[in-house]
């Protein structure tokens, strides 16, 4: 049995991919830490692993914490079930119970086109003490122990309920018509529900997408003054503001050149701005020990 443990954000790789020494993909991220058969031709039909990944954290209103996990499935056919013990737990123990037991494989390119993982599958709140400590999901697939550990550092925060990287806000859920509603990565509770053994459980989902558009250009002109700072003093940790500030600005490119939402003097002058700040970049790090990519 192989033990890994693995810490995979999304928003880390993108941030390394846009000072361009990632790779192309979030695994490939890391993938000197993952031996055969992780990084050999990942992606098959089945009989390839399920690997947990720890999305991140964001602060909650009463002073506690939410830790976001989900999971990269290996297979492009083959679901897993993996039963709750000790192939599937989370450790401290009192947080266990809450992580899914049923994996499918992997998305559609049509759902994700660019991140084909399952985000913020589950999550975990923690007191406002937590502090330095750890969570730890740890999952065994095809015989190979893996490791997801959550933690409070600065680089893992996500956007609650707001996305500035991917100019959107997170969309209302609700699991019933006209019931309660819920936005964000903290989970819609429903139920109990019953079924008979070996019937379907039907369940439907009402969602309501949030767009951030009305915010776009101001949103592009903050990111556009982003890429400066720093810029003339390579090797301080400004590097990750300038990398997040270029990859937020050019979702606000894409996004307003699809839907012609800005005008074109100010998509010009955001293109202006991407390179200059790439032909005077100078700080090329990759990974900045404990700190991320």
């Amino acid at each position: 049995m192989v033990e890994r443990d693995l810490r995979v954000a999304g928003t880390i790789w993108v941030v390394g991919c846009l000072v361009g020494l990632a790779a192309s993909s979030p695994l490939a991220a890391q993938n000197s830490r993952i031996p055969s058969p992780v990084n050999e031709n990942p992606l098959r039909p089945r009989g390839q692993n399920v690997i947990p990944v720890y999305d991140g954290w964001f602060e909650n209103s009463d002073g506690s914490y939410t830790l976001c996990f989900g999971y990269f499935s290996l297979n492009t056919e083959q679901s897993l079930d993996i039963a709750l013990g000790p192939e599937n737990r989370i450790e401290p123990s009192e947080y266990d119970g809450v992580q899914p037991t049923h994996f499918d494989h992997v998305p559609a390119p049509t759902l994700t086109v660019r991140y084909r993982h399952h985000w913020c599958v589950f999550s975990v709140t923690v007191p406002d003490d937590f502090g330095t400590r750890d969570v730890v999901w740890t999952l065994t697939s095809q015989g190979d122990e893996l490791a997801a550990t959550g933690s409070l550092v600065p680089v893992y925060i996500l956007d609650e309920p707001i996305s500035i990287g991917r100019a959107a806000v997170a969309p209302f859920l609700s699991l019933e018509e006209d019931g309660p509603e819920l936005q964000g990565r903290r989970g819609l509770w429903s139920g109990p529900r019953t079924v008979r053994a070996n019937e379907p459980l039907p369940l439907t989902a009402w969602i309501e997408r949030g767009v951030y558009d009305d915010l776009l250009v101001g949103l592009g002109d903050g990111m556009s003054e982003g890429l400066r700072v720093g810029v003339e003093t390579p090797g301080t940790d400004d590097v990750f503001r300038r990398g997040c500030s270029a990859l937020v600005l050019a979702r606000c490119l894409e996004r307003a050149n699809a839907h012609g939402l800005v005008g074109q003097p100010t998509i010009l002058d955001w293109g202006d701005r991407l390179a200059t700040w790439l032909l005077r970049e100078q700080d090329l790090r990759s990974l900045v020990e404990g700190k991320g990519w």
